[in-house]
């Protein structure tokens, strides 16, 4: 048996979005082996991401005397960023000197890798983009639109990374080269603005929506005031895959009284704060707790005890957002004891889940003493969409005319939901009977008061389909792609569908 090492570079689009390549070492017989071996081992490590990587054409070697090797029989992620192949084996990083390279490959090498020390590797895969690739033609666009601006060759990476990427932020996705070279005059012709103008102007704009891309660049530890583009993009993606820890700070944080006043760079030392304490995550009061121990008036202090305990001191017993059990406290301290399980059961109102609460006893005290929380023992609502509703229920208790469809919308009947399992999530599907029925509770008739036209319908090629290969002993050595007499890949088919709606 020899010892392999097998990479899986990004595609250029996962690249692009910050993915980066994965290495593999193991004992193979021969690198057909080893490759397939590979791949399976992807598949079982990162199920959700074959997409983001070219398992087609990885890079196999043989493991040479002298030369880096990563560690047996799992993924490393920095291997292929310290270390270059040279066609035959693994060396040492070398970069190459920024000003020597082709101003379009540069431009494009920062767009690409989101950095601006370069390897040989990493500017032939630039070279090989520009002249071959056809995937991101808004990057290569840029590149070549940009490259012709003379006074580019002599800015440093710096400069250079700042106006390509504040062109890519600003340009369309279908931009053209001349569009792009205009662009670029542009920003250079504008003056810079001054100290006093840039303090005065935020970078981002506070609204809700930039709260949560703060608190997004903060889950990163990337301060809002330093982001740059590639930044505020990786921050988009954790909001739009509906990132657990960001929908969680995101949900407490818009409700706290005057957060919109409160300078980000306390939002962002909460934040780095917190993920030291991935307990605040499943505790609700807890995270209440830490909250209004750093943006409160009262202070209180908050410390982790261990096993998702923690001890807070001088709290105002108020219900967490995603709570849905309120207790009212006089000016007495309150203390959580864990009680034994009650043998006397409680008639619950039907289709109700069943849950365990933590039984509160007051007991008066010369001195105001620590509340113990348990995060086990606390009541955890298991859909986060009925804790949004339940903290909506309190934000729009307030008449409002305007907000009537919503209020009446806003919650789901349980009963007409079915469990969803197997996409890659768990979560619930609603019936679309009962989306029918609502909508002409709401609009009235289906035609008259509403309706909907299909306006485009189409099957789009998913994941390819696999299939195992047996040996002789009946054993699973690899999988390959099934595909049809012409050789094309058989894929998922996904149904996507396009409506205009009316009412």
């Amino acid at each position: 048996m020899k010892t392999f090492i097998c990479v899986f570079e990004p595609t250029t689009d996962a690249r692009t979005n910050g993915a980066v390549p994965l290495t593999i070492a193991f004992n193979a017989a021969n690198a057909k082996i080893a490759a397939a071996t590979a791949m399976i081992k992807l598949s079982e490590e990162y199920p959700d991401s074959m997409d983001n990587f070219n398992i087609d054409e990885p890079i196999v070697c043989e493991d040479s005397v002298g030369s880096p090797r990563p560690a047996l029989d799992k993924f490393d992620e920095k291997f292929a960023l310290e270390n270059e192949f040279d066609g035959e084996k693994w060396v040492p990083v070398q970069y190459e000197d920024f000003n020597k390279i082709n101003v379009v490959i540069r431009i494009a090498a920062i767009l690409l890798f989101n950095k601006t020390q370069f390897t040989r590797s990493d500017v032939n895969k630039a070279v090989s983009f520009v002249n071959e690739s056809k995937e991101q033609p808004k990057i290569r666009n840029i590149a070549e639109g940009l490259g012709r601006i003379v006074k580019l060759d002599s800015m440093n990476a710096e400069q250079t990374a700042e106006m390509a990427q504040a062109i890519y932020e600003i340009a369309d996705d279908n931009v053209s080269i001349i569009k792009a070279l205009g662009l670029g005059n542009n920003w250079l012709a504008e003056e810079p603005k001054s100290e006093a103008a840039s303090e005065a102007e935020p970078a981002l704009k506070r609204d809700y929506e930039a709260l949560d891309i703060e608190i997004a660049l903060a889950l990163l530890e990337v301060n809002p005031n330093d982001a740059k583009s590639a930044d505020v993009r990786r921050a988009k993606e954790i909001i739009s895959n509906d990132d657990r820890a960001w929908k969680r700070w995101s949900m407490d944080l818009r409700t706290f009284p005057g957060v919109l006043n409160i300078p980000r760079e306390q939002i962002f030392a909460l934040i780095t704060e917190s993920l030291d304490q991935h307990e605040l995550i499943d505790n609700a009061n807890a995270r209440k707790a830490f909250i209004d121990s750093k943006l409160g008036t009262n202070q209180p202090k908050v410390t982790a005890l261990g096993n998702g305990r923690f001890s807070v001191d001088n709290l105002i017993q108020q219900p967490a957002n995603d709570e849905p059990v309120s207790t009212t406290v006089e000016e007495k301290p309150l203390v959580i004891e864990d009680k034994p399980k009650r043998t006397r059961k409680k008639k619950e109102p039907a289709k109700v889940e069943e849950s365990t609460v933590t039984e509160a006893a007051i007991e008066p005290t010369q001195e105001p003493e620590p509340v113990v929380i348990s995060a086990t023992e606390m009541t955890v609502q298991r859909d986060d969409f009925e804790q949004r509703a339940a903290v909506l229920d309190d934000v729009l208790k307030d008449n409002n005319d305007h907000l009537n469809i919503w209020k009446r919308v806003q919650r789901t009947d349980a009963r007409f939901t079915k469990p969803l399992e197997g996409v890659g999530f768990i979560g619930t599907s609603i019936n679309s009977t009962y989306m029918f029925m609502r909508a002409t509770e709401i609009f009235g008739p289906i035609g008259e008061g509403w309706g909907y036209e299909v306006i485009e319908e189409k099957f789009i090629d998913g994941k390819p389909l696999v299939e195992p290969v047996l040996d002789e002993r009946n054993k699973q050595v690899a999988t390959r792609f099934l595909r049809d007499s012409d050789g094309s890949l058989f894929c998922e088919q996904n149904h996507s569908l396009k409506i205009k709606f009316w009412y």
